[in-house]
């Protein structure tokens, strides 16, 4: 789904656009997409079941599997962290602790794809988790390739996730009404800012 592709905010480097290609390889094989979805896994997983698979079988498509990464991992690669990316089969198995066969099959077909782009990403944890690098051009610093954790909490400037506006998504890009919304409770404020408007980045020492 290409919709939140403008809010990603990556630099257009050559990993960059080799996991897009790697991406449309994936949509083209049947599997669904969701770019930068809004907000964390919950919010994205609400709307992949809620709006993107019933519009998919609406329009006589049969996806076979889904993959997504949200905002928070996209805020963290162009940060020089790694994209964290959920995926699974469609439909998911009512036993997933006891039939993980699906999620493993659909992970393997995105490592093969994304692996035909020269981009290496492997399951971590359950099979439905897979990490992967994608080098924007930020430096890491020696203490994230070791621990795989960005230093530094930066707030200055705009909340990347909100722009700046201190509003939730149901009230930036939804109808408006911030009622009965999972992202923000009801508050209409953005969950990454708390309403303030201001960064709160994790950036990568130099």
């Amino acid at each position: 789904m290409q919709q939140f592709l403008e809010t990603r905010g990556w630099p257009t480097t050559d990993a960059v656009r080799a996991f897009d290609a790697a991406c449309v390889n994936l949509v083209d094989s049947g599997i669904i997409v969701i770019h930068n979805g809004p907000c964390c896994d919950t919010c994205v997983g609400a709307y992949l079941w809620g709006e993107t698979v019933p519009s998919e079988k609406a329009l006589g498509r049969h996806p076979h599997g889904y993959v997504f990464y949200n905002e928070q991992s996209s805020d963290t690669v162009r940060n020089g962290g790694d994209l964290w990316l959920v995926c699974g089969p469609i439909p998911e198995s009512k036993e997933v602790e006891e039939d993980n066969s699906g999620s493993v099959a659909i992970s393997q077909r995105i490592i093969d794809s994304l692996s035909e782009f020269g981009l290496t990403a492997h399951a971590d944890g359950p099979p439905s988790v897979l990490r992967v690098f994608i080098d924007v051009g930020v430096e890491r610093s020696l203490e994230w390739i070791q621990t795989g954790k960005i230093v530094n909490l930066d707030k200055s400037g705009a909340c990347p996730q909100c722009s700046g506006t201190g509003d939730c998504y149901c009230i930036r890009q939804g109808l408006g009404n911030a009622v009965g919304c999972v992202r923000c409770g009801g508050s209409s404020k953005c969950r990454s800012c708390d309403g303030t408007g201001q960064s709160k980045r994790w950036r990568t020492m130099r």
